[in-house]
Protein backbone atom coordinates (compact mmCIF):
# COMPACT_ATOMS: atom_id res chain seq x y z
CA UNK A 1 0.00 0.00 0.00
CA UNK A 2 1.44 3.30 -0.94
CA UNK A 3 1.14 5.87 1.75
CA UNK A 4 -0.03 8.91 0.64
CA UNK A 5 1.44 12.95 1.36
CA UNK A 6 -0.61 15.03 2.98
CA UNK A 7 0.11 17.55 0.11
CA UNK A 8 -1.47 15.15 -2.06
CA UNK A 9 -4.71 15.25 0.05
CA UNK A 10 -7.65 17.69 -2.04
CA UNK A 11 -8.25 20.88 -0.01
CA UNK A 12 -12.12 19.71 0.74
CA UNK A 13 -10.47 16.23 2.60
CA UNK A 14 -7.53 18.44 3.88
CA UNK A 15 -9.65 20.96 5.86
CA UNK A 16 -12.80 18.75 6.71
CA UNK A 17 -11.87 19.58 10.30
CA UNK A 18 -12.58 23.23 9.69
CA UNK A 19 -16.43 23.51 9.05
CA UNK A 20 -16.21 27.49 8.56
CA UNK A 21 -12.97 27.29 5.96
CA UNK A 22 -15.28 28.33 3.36
CA UNK A 23 -17.18 30.71 4.99
CA UNK A 24 -13.99 32.30 5.57
CA UNK A 25 -12.69 32.24 2.80
CA UNK A 26 -15.97 33.73 0.73
CA UNK A 27 -15.88 36.80 3.01
CA UNK A 28 -12.35 37.49 2.67
CA UNK A 29 -12.70 37.28 -1.33
CA UNK A 30 -16.18 39.24 -1.29
CA UNK A 31 -14.38 42.10 0.91
CA UNK A 32 -10.28 42.14 -1.11
CA UNK A 33 -10.43 45.82 0.06
CA UNK A 34 -9.86 44.76 4.06
CA UNK A 35 -6.12 43.10 3.63
CA UNK A 36 -5.25 46.04 1.76
CA UNK A 37 -6.43 48.79 3.88
CA UNK A 38 -5.48 46.94 7.56
CA UNK A 39 -1.81 48.27 6.80
CA UNK A 40 -3.15 51.77 6.57
CA UNK A 41 -4.95 51.95 9.69
CA UNK A 42 -2.37 50.28 11.49
CA UNK A 43 0.02 52.69 10.36
CA UNK A 44 -2.32 55.77 11.36
CA UNK A 45 -2.93 54.00 14.73
CA UNK A 46 0.94 53.43 15.30
CA UNK A 47 1.63 57.20 14.21
CA UNK A 48 -1.20 58.44 15.85
CA UNK A 49 -0.01 56.71 19.35
CA UNK A 50 3.24 58.69 18.60
CA UNK A 51 1.74 62.08 18.00
CA UNK A 52 0.06 62.34 21.09
CA UNK A 53 3.53 60.41 22.70
CA UNK A 54 4.83 62.44 25.38
CA UNK A 55 7.98 61.22 25.97
CA UNK A 56 9.29 62.94 29.58
CA UNK A 57 12.78 63.83 31.33
CA UNK A 58 13.03 60.99 33.80
CA UNK A 59 12.19 58.79 30.47
CA UNK A 60 14.93 60.11 28.54
CA UNK A 61 17.19 59.76 31.68
CA UNK A 62 16.27 55.82 31.77
CA UNK A 63 16.44 55.34 27.95
CA UNK A 64 20.06 57.11 27.67
CA UNK A 65 21.20 54.91 31.26
CA UNK A 66 19.77 51.47 30.15
CA UNK A 67 21.30 52.03 26.64
CA UNK A 68 24.33 52.71 27.96
CA UNK A 69 24.38 49.84 30.40
CA UNK A 70 23.40 47.24 27.52
CA UNK A 71 26.11 48.78 24.64
CA UNK A 72 28.52 48.44 26.90
CA UNK A 73 27.72 44.71 27.93
CA UNK A 74 28.12 44.01 24.45
CA UNK A 75 24.70 43.16 22.96
CA UNK A 76 23.97 44.57 19.62
CA UNK A 77 21.58 48.40 19.40
CA UNK A 78 18.37 46.23 18.38
CA UNK A 79 18.48 43.86 20.87
CA UNK A 80 19.14 46.59 23.42
CA UNK A 81 15.97 48.36 22.03
CA UNK A 82 13.79 45.34 22.00
CA UNK A 83 14.88 44.62 26.10
CA UNK A 84 13.85 48.16 26.55
CA UNK A 85 10.41 47.56 25.34
CA UNK A 86 10.06 44.36 26.57
CA UNK A 87 11.10 44.83 30.34
CA UNK A 88 12.84 47.85 30.83
CA UNK A 89 11.17 50.83 30.27
CA UNK A 90 6.89 51.75 30.64
CA UNK A 91 4.73 50.22 28.20
CA UNK A 92 3.51 53.33 26.37
CA UNK A 93 6.87 54.50 24.70
CA UNK A 94 6.42 50.91 23.17
CA UNK A 95 4.87 52.36 19.70
CA UNK A 96 8.66 54.84 19.40
CA UNK A 97 10.58 51.58 20.32
CA UNK A 98 9.03 49.78 17.58
CA UNK A 99 9.13 52.41 15.00
CA UNK A 100 12.97 52.88 15.89
CA UNK A 101 13.53 49.43 15.33
CA UNK A 102 12.24 49.43 12.27
CA UNK A 103 13.89 51.83 10.50
CA UNK A 104 16.96 50.25 12.14
CA UNK A 105 15.83 47.11 10.23
CA UNK A 106 15.39 49.45 6.81
CA UNK A 107 18.98 49.92 7.25
CA UNK A 108 18.96 53.41 9.24
CA UNK A 109 21.00 54.62 11.72
CA UNK A 110 20.05 55.25 15.46
CA UNK A 111 20.90 58.89 14.86
CA UNK A 112 18.61 58.81 11.50
CA UNK A 113 16.04 57.16 13.29
CA UNK A 114 15.54 59.49 16.01
CA UNK A 115 15.79 62.65 13.26
CA UNK A 116 12.42 61.71 12.16
CA UNK A 117 11.01 62.14 15.58
CA UNK A 118 11.87 65.88 16.51
CA UNK A 119 9.30 66.23 18.72
CA UNK A 120 10.79 63.54 21.32
CA UNK A 121 14.71 64.00 20.23
CA UNK A 122 15.66 67.32 19.58
CA UNK A 123 18.24 68.42 17.33
CA UNK A 124 21.22 68.17 20.22
CA UNK A 125 20.77 64.76 20.87
CA UNK A 126 19.96 63.82 17.14
CA UNK A 127 24.33 65.56 16.30
CA UNK A 128 25.23 63.81 19.72
CA UNK A 129 24.27 60.41 18.24
CA UNK A 130 25.63 61.18 15.25
CA UNK A 131 28.80 61.74 15.59
CA UNK A 132 29.32 59.31 18.79
CA UNK A 133 28.40 56.55 15.66
CA UNK A 134 30.74 58.34 13.68
CA UNK A 135 33.55 58.39 16.33
CA UNK A 136 32.16 54.61 17.80
CA UNK A 137 32.20 56.33 21.52
CA UNK A 138 27.92 55.88 21.65
CA UNK A 139 28.35 54.32 25.32
CA UNK A 140 30.17 57.41 26.32
CA UNK A 141 28.34 60.12 25.22
CA UNK A 142 25.33 58.57 26.35
CA UNK A 143 26.63 58.86 29.65
CA UNK A 144 27.34 62.48 29.39
CA UNK A 145 23.38 62.95 27.88
CA UNK A 146 22.06 61.20 30.74
CA UNK A 147 24.21 63.51 33.17
CA UNK A 148 22.92 66.43 31.24
CA UNK A 149 19.49 65.26 32.16
CA UNK A 150 19.80 64.34 35.93
CA UNK A 151 21.63 68.39 36.22
CA UNK A 152 18.50 69.77 34.78
CA UNK A 153 15.87 67.37 36.43
CA UNK A 154 17.81 67.84 39.68
CA UNK A 155 17.68 71.92 39.10
CA UNK A 156 14.28 71.64 38.10
CA UNK A 157 13.04 69.59 41.30
CA UNK A 158 14.84 72.31 43.21
CA UNK A 159 13.50 75.18 41.81
CA UNK A 160 9.81 73.42 41.91
CA UNK A 161 10.39 72.95 46.04
CA UNK A 162 11.72 76.55 46.51
CA UNK A 163 8.51 77.82 44.79
CA UNK A 164 5.38 75.51 45.64
CA UNK A 165 4.91 77.12 49.06
CA UNK A 166 5.73 80.51 48.22
CA UNK A 167 2.75 79.90 45.35
CA UNK A 168 0.34 78.38 47.32
CA UNK A 169 0.57 81.26 50.23
CA UNK A 170 -0.37 83.88 46.87
CA UNK A 171 -3.04 82.07 45.71
CA UNK A 172 -4.69 81.61 49.42
CA UNK A 173 -4.46 85.47 50.11
CA UNK A 174 -5.68 85.57 45.93
CA UNK A 175 -9.00 83.70 46.96
CA UNK A 176 -9.07 85.48 50.54
CA UNK A 177 -8.82 89.00 49.41
CA UNK A 178 -11.14 88.01 46.16
CA UNK A 179 -13.59 86.72 49.19
CA UNK A 180 -13.39 89.77 51.29
CA UNK A 181 -13.98 92.19 48.08
CA UNK A 182 -17.15 90.02 46.37
CA UNK A 183 -18.85 89.04 49.84
CA UNK A 184 -17.98 91.21 52.52
CA UNK A 185 -17.44 94.71 51.02
CA UNK A 186 -20.94 95.38 49.60
CA UNK A 187 -22.64 94.53 52.85
CA UNK A 188 -20.08 96.91 54.61
CA UNK A 189 -21.36 99.61 52.06
CA UNK A 190 -24.75 98.84 53.36
CA UNK A 191 -24.21 99.46 56.51
CA UNK A 192 -22.51 102.88 56.32
CA UNK A 193 -25.27 103.98 53.80
CA UNK A 194 -27.38 103.32 57.10
CA UNK A 195 -25.21 104.98 59.63
CA UNK A 196 -24.95 107.65 57.35
CA UNK A 197 -21.10 108.25 58.57
CA UNK A 198 -18.07 109.57 57.09
CA UNK A 199 -16.05 107.27 55.32
CA UNK A 200 -12.18 107.08 56.17
CA UNK A 201 -9.81 107.25 52.91
CA UNK A 202 -8.42 103.75 52.93
CA UNK A 203 -12.36 102.33 53.31
CA UNK A 204 -12.74 104.30 50.19
CA UNK A 205 -10.14 103.04 47.94
CA UNK A 206 -11.30 99.48 49.51
CA UNK A 207 -14.77 100.24 47.93
CA UNK A 208 -13.30 101.53 44.86
CA UNK A 209 -11.86 98.24 44.31
CA UNK A 210 -14.77 96.19 45.74
CA UNK A 211 -17.05 98.31 42.98
CA UNK A 212 -14.92 97.95 39.86
CA UNK A 213 -14.56 94.38 40.44
CA UNK A 214 -18.59 93.29 41.65
CA UNK A 215 -19.88 95.95 38.27
CA UNK A 216 -16.95 95.08 35.53
CA UNK A 217 -15.54 91.85 36.65
CA UNK A 218 -15.87 90.27 32.96
CA UNK A 219 -14.71 93.17 31.72
CA UNK A 220 -11.35 92.60 33.85
CA UNK A 221 -11.24 88.79 33.57
CA UNK A 222 -11.48 89.61 29.60
CA UNK A 223 -8.31 92.45 29.79
CA UNK A 224 -6.60 89.56 31.65
CA UNK A 225 -6.81 86.72 29.54
CA UNK A 226 -6.85 88.92 26.55
CA UNK A 227 -3.29 90.54 27.77
CA UNK A 228 -2.19 86.96 28.34
CA UNK A 229 -3.13 85.64 24.65
CA UNK A 230 -1.79 88.68 23.17
CA UNK A 231 1.36 88.63 24.78
CA UNK A 232 1.34 84.68 23.98
CA UNK A 233 0.99 84.47 20.44
CA UNK A 234 3.20 87.54 19.62
CA UNK A 235 6.14 85.36 21.80
CA UNK A 236 5.36 82.13 19.95
CA UNK A 237 5.26 83.73 16.52
CA UNK A 238 6.95 86.96 16.93
CA UNK A 239 10.61 86.86 17.01
CA UNK A 240 10.90 90.46 17.69
CA UNK A 241 8.28 89.73 20.38
CA UNK A 242 10.35 86.98 21.86
CA UNK A 243 13.94 88.87 21.74
CA UNK A 244 12.86 92.08 23.47
CA UNK A 245 10.91 89.87 26.17
CA UNK A 246 13.76 87.35 26.53
CA UNK A 247 16.12 90.52 26.81
CA UNK A 248 13.49 92.49 29.32
CA UNK A 249 13.30 89.25 31.59
CA UNK A 250 16.98 89.44 32.13
CA UNK A 251 16.79 92.53 33.21
CA UNK A 252 14.72 91.93 36.57
CA UNK A 253 15.80 92.71 40.08
CA UNK A 254 16.63 89.07 41.49
CA UNK A 255 14.79 86.57 38.91
CA UNK A 256 16.38 87.91 35.80
CA UNK A 257 19.99 87.37 37.62
CA UNK A 258 18.83 83.99 38.59
CA UNK A 259 18.13 82.96 34.72
CA UNK A 260 21.15 84.68 33.92
CA UNK A 261 23.31 82.29 35.96
CA UNK A 262 20.88 78.99 34.60
CA UNK A 263 21.28 79.83 31.04
CA UNK A 264 25.10 80.46 31.49
CA UNK A 265 25.41 76.96 33.16
CA UNK A 266 23.49 75.57 30.46
CA UNK A 267 25.37 76.99 27.80
CA UNK A 268 28.71 75.81 29.22
CA UNK A 269 27.33 72.51 29.63
CA UNK A 270 26.06 71.71 26.57
CA UNK A 271 29.01 73.49 25.01
CA UNK A 272 31.39 71.30 26.35
CA UNK A 273 29.33 67.84 26.09
CA UNK A 274 29.45 68.90 22.09
CA UNK A 275 33.02 69.66 22.04
CA UNK A 276 33.93 66.17 24.12
CA UNK A 277 31.72 64.36 21.10
CA UNK A 278 33.91 66.12 18.59
CA UNK A 279 31.57 68.99 16.69
CA UNK A 280 32.99 72.28 15.61
CA UNK A 281 32.77 75.18 17.55
CA UNK A 282 30.88 76.92 14.71
CA UNK A 283 28.68 73.28 14.52
CA UNK A 284 28.16 73.50 18.28
CA UNK A 285 26.89 77.24 18.21
CA UNK A 286 24.34 76.50 15.46
CA UNK A 287 23.32 74.26 17.81
CA UNK A 288 23.34 75.07 21.00
CA UNK A 289 20.97 78.34 19.49
CA UNK A 290 18.17 76.32 19.07
CA UNK A 291 18.88 74.18 22.35
CA UNK A 292 18.83 77.34 25.26
CA UNK A 293 14.90 78.25 24.26
CA UNK A 294 15.97 82.05 24.69
CA UNK A 295 15.79 84.57 21.91
CA UNK A 296 19.01 87.21 23.53
CA UNK A 297 20.96 84.12 24.06
CA UNK A 298 20.62 82.88 20.69
CA UNK A 299 20.85 85.68 19.22
CA UNK A 300 24.42 86.22 21.09
CA UNK A 301 25.46 82.92 19.66
CA UNK A 302 25.09 83.92 15.97
CA UNK A 303 26.74 86.81 16.40
CA UNK A 304 29.80 85.08 17.96
CA UNK A 305 29.72 82.59 15.48
CA UNK A 306 29.94 85.17 13.09
CA UNK A 307 32.81 86.70 14.50
CA UNK A 308 34.49 83.45 14.67
CA UNK A 309 34.36 82.31 11.21
CA UNK A 310 35.51 85.81 10.28
CA UNK A 311 38.60 85.18 12.02
CA UNK A 312 38.91 86.04 15.73
CA UNK A 313 39.24 83.88 18.75
CA UNK A 314 36.60 82.02 20.52
CA UNK A 315 36.70 84.42 23.92
CA UNK A 316 37.49 87.57 21.85
CA UNK A 317 33.90 86.92 19.78
CA UNK A 318 32.08 86.26 23.41
CA UNK A 319 33.19 89.64 24.51
CA UNK A 320 31.01 91.41 21.89
CA UNK A 321 27.65 90.25 23.59
CA UNK A 322 26.57 92.19 26.95
CA UNK A 323 25.69 88.64 28.14
CA UNK A 324 28.58 86.78 28.53
CA UNK A 325 30.26 88.36 31.75
CA UNK A 326 34.23 88.92 32.33
CA UNK A 327 34.68 86.10 34.43
CA UNK A 328 33.20 83.95 31.35
CA UNK A 329 35.43 85.98 28.71
CA UNK A 330 38.81 85.47 31.05
CA UNK A 331 37.62 81.74 31.44
CA UNK A 332 37.63 81.28 28.06
CA UNK A 333 40.88 83.25 27.16
CA UNK A 334 42.57 81.07 29.92
CA UNK A 335 41.55 77.86 28.10
CA UNK A 336 42.04 78.74 24.81
CA UNK A 337 46.00 79.90 25.69
CA UNK A 338 46.05 76.72 27.61
CA UNK A 339 44.18 74.38 25.08
CA UNK A 340 41.95 72.89 27.63
CA UNK A 341 38.37 74.23 26.58
CA UNK A 342 36.77 71.45 27.50
CA UNK A 343 38.05 71.61 31.13
CA UNK A 344 37.42 75.69 31.06
CA UNK A 345 33.83 75.54 30.32
CA UNK A 346 33.20 72.68 32.64
CA UNK A 347 34.53 74.86 35.45
CA UNK A 348 32.26 77.86 34.23
CA UNK A 349 29.37 75.27 34.61
CA UNK A 350 30.30 74.07 37.98
CA UNK A 351 30.88 77.79 38.98
CA UNK A 352 27.16 79.05 38.01
CA UNK A 353 25.56 75.57 39.18
CA UNK A 354 26.72 76.30 42.77
CA UNK A 355 25.49 80.19 42.10
CA UNK A 356 22.43 78.35 41.11
CA UNK A 357 22.46 76.32 43.93
CA UNK A 358 23.16 79.53 46.69
CA UNK A 359 20.44 81.70 45.05
CA UNK A 360 17.95 78.92 45.04
CA UNK A 361 18.37 78.94 48.81
CA UNK A 362 18.43 82.29 49.34
CA UNK A 363 15.52 82.54 47.46
CA UNK A 364 13.74 80.08 49.79
CA UNK A 365 15.03 81.82 53.05
CA UNK A 366 13.62 84.95 51.51
CA UNK A 367 10.55 84.48 49.82
CA UNK A 368 8.43 82.80 52.70
CA UNK A 369 8.86 85.26 55.08
CA UNK A 370 8.69 88.37 52.79
CA UNK A 371 5.42 86.32 51.46
CA UNK A 372 4.32 86.33 54.94
CA UNK A 373 4.92 89.67 55.49
CA UNK A 374 3.08 90.88 52.38
CA UNK A 375 -0.29 88.77 53.60
CA UNK A 376 -0.19 90.00 56.56
CA UNK A 377 -0.01 93.65 55.80
CA UNK A 378 -3.11 93.08 53.03
CA UNK A 379 -5.11 91.23 56.10
CA UNK A 380 -4.04 93.96 58.16
CA UNK A 381 -5.38 96.85 55.86
CA UNK A 382 -8.45 95.26 54.69
CA UNK A 383 -9.32 94.54 58.53
CA UNK A 384 -8.57 98.36 59.40
CA UNK A 385 -10.24 99.58 56.24
CA UNK A 386 -13.26 97.62 57.31
CA UNK A 387 -13.60 98.09 61.14
CA UNK A 388 -12.46 101.90 61.29
CA UNK A 389 -15.63 103.30 59.97
CA UNK A 390 -17.93 100.89 62.15
CA UNK A 391 -15.71 102.02 65.16
CA UNK A 392 -16.11 105.89 64.74
CA UNK A 393 -19.76 105.06 63.66
CA UNK A 394 -20.01 103.53 66.70
CA UNK A 395 -18.23 106.37 68.90
CA UNK A 396 -20.78 108.98 67.50
CA UNK A 397 -24.34 107.41 68.78
CA UNK A 398 -25.61 108.88 72.01
CA UNK A 399 -26.57 106.20 74.37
Amino acid sequence: MIPIKASEIPAQHNDKHKPYHHYHQAKARSLPCVDRLAPIFSRQRRWRCLNWLRVTRHDKIALCFYLQQLLVAGISLRECLLMLRDYLLPQRLAPLLNVLMRSLDNGQSLSQACACHHKHFDATFVALIAIAERTGRLPEILADIESSFRWQRDLSTTLQKTLFYPLLLALSLFVLFGGFLVYLIPQLLSLLQQLACAIPTSTQYLLSIANIIHHYYGVVLLSVVGAYLAGFIGYRHSQRCRYYCDRWGLQLPFIGRFWHHYLLARWARYFALLYRAGISVLDSLHLLRGLMGHAALAQALAESAQYISHGQSISHSFSHSPLFPPLVIRLLHLGEMGACLETTLNRIHQYYQQELITRSQTLHRLLQPLLLLFLGGVLAYTIVAIFEPIYFSLGQVNI
